[in-house]
């Protein structure tokens, strides 16, 4: 058995529901994030992008979304298809049909300035989630921002979240918890040495049901 991700979608669609709240902070951090960049143009890659309702709403009325040239990564077709529809209009937005895990599909998209981790580390394993994090230096430019999510249900990972950000040389720089949700919703600051893209790199693998009892909660 495999999830419906496009059926998972309409949760956003429900009023009050935990992915709804998660996508009002992230948003928040977006524009934050985009308020801070220095002029010139601005990187952006959504990794797992989903639909683009992380990005693509904040990039059509932020003063800064001219700027912007963005990479959004979709793997499943149908839901590439409706992050493309809702990008129509923004020369600067590129979805593409991709797996977000593997360093080749950042090719001309690295280093960004803003990374969106967004219902990403929910669904990995903790040993997935430290690869991650500690492949981020290959996809960051200098002072690049990482906005993250995760869920808080024992055990709890956000302490070990942000310690492999620190072990990777990045700066925390927020985490919030929006009411309602178990969730943390968390923004890094790379300090780090960009380092070159190294090509054919996984970086995760969802966990599936070979590898847990269950689903995780994916408002993660």
């Amino acid at each position: 058995m495999t999830r419906d991700w496009a059926e998972w979608h309409r949760q956003y669609d429900e009023p009050g529901s935990t992915v709804a709240r998660r996508l009002s902070t992230v948003r928040l951090r977006v524009r934050e994030a985009l308020d801070r960049a220095p002029a010139g143009r601005i990187r952006l890659v959504s990794v797992c992008a989903g639909e683009g309702r992380e990005v693509i709403p904040v990039l059509r009325e932020h003063a800064r979304g001219p700027d912007v040239t963005a990479r959004l990564l979709e793997l499943d077709p149908r839901i590439a298809a409706i992050a493309g529809e809702a990008a129509a209009g923004l020369p600067g937005v590129q979805v593409v049909e991709a797996d977000a895990a593997l360093t080749d599909n950042y090719e001309g998209a690295a280093p960004a300035d803003v990374i969106v981790l967004s219902g990403v580390f929910g669904n990995l394993t903790d040993d997935s989630i430290e690869r991650t994090i500690s492949c981020l230096p290959q996809l960051c430019g200098r002072d690049a921002t990482v906005l993250w999510t995760r869920h808080r249900r024992s055990p709890d990972a956000v302490p070990a979240v942000q310690r492999w950000f620190s072990e990777n040389g990045f700066e925390e720089l927020v985490l919030s918890f929006p009411d309602g949700t178990g969730l943390c919703v968390g923004v890094h600051v790379f300090r780090g040495d960009p380092q070159p893209l190294r090509p054919g790199v996984l970086m995760f693998t969802f966990a599936n049901e070979r590898t847990k009892d269950h689903w995780p909660d994916l408002s993660a």
